[in-house]
């Protein structure tokens, strides 16, 4: 087991996630099938290295069905079930740690159940959560924060439209236009950072084999 997808991810966990997804397998609302909670329980006992001889299968098996024949269809299936709320977990504490994300998420959802009020009020305070969350140094987050503006703005002018509010339509597709050339900028700049890092990378492994070759 210690070489499945299962271990590589609990391995990446730190204590506190580790913590945090011993509760997540323990509520019923993530996960319905109770034997994962056991299993798991078991598994974390070998934290943090996961390398333990104990990790075997048939070992676990044992712990988890003292009682029952080891059935490798089964213990299969558990690893499989486990692994896909470990996949489950890293998105949701992934997306929980960007705000923008999480706010952008909550007014379309909010627009496409038609929870208008509220929708109205969660717009009304767009300026402050842009302005908290709006620029950040890793070039990675800034293109993904334009990226989730232009689609703040386009739900902001389509709801507009919608419920015929008045808006100032040129400023706001302005915006929207300014924001869609900045993510296509933004892409272009890194792949053309990458391309960059791969043709020097390229350059240095040419010069070492053919030194190696001489």
């Amino acid at each position: 087991m210690v070489k499945t997808s299962l271990i590589e991810i609990l391995r990446s966990f730190s204590i506190e996630e580790i913590q945090r997804f011993k509760d997540f397998v323990s509520s019923p609302y993530h996960n319905k099938i109770k034997n994962l909670e056991k299993l798991f329980l078991i598994i974390k006992n070998y934290s943090p290295g996961f390398n333990d001889a104990g990790l075997e299968r048939e070992n676990v098996w044992s712990k988890l069905f003292p009682d029952k024949e080891y059935n490798y269809g089964i213990m299969k299936n558990l690893i499989h079930e486990l692994t896909k709320l470990e996949e489950e977990f890293i998105v949701l504490e992934y997306s929980s740690k960007n705000e923008l994300k999480k706010y952008y998420e909550l007014v379309d959802v909010l627009y496409e159940r038609k929870i208008l009020k509220t929708f109205s009020s969660k717009l009304n305070s767009m300026d402050k959560i842009i302005a908290k969350h709006f620029l950040k140094n890793d070039i990675n987050t800034i293109e993904e924060e334009f990226f989730l503006l232009f689609n703040i703005y386009g739900v902001k002018l389509s709801s507009a439209l919608l419920l015929n509010e008045k808006i100032d339509i040129n400023k706001d597709s302005k915006k929207i236009s300014e924001l869609m050339i900045c993510c296509f900028l933004i892409y272009v700049y890194k792949l053309y950072c990458n391309l960059t890092v791969f043709k020097e990378s390229f350059k240095s492994k040419s010069k070492s084999q053919n030194k190696n070759i001489m």
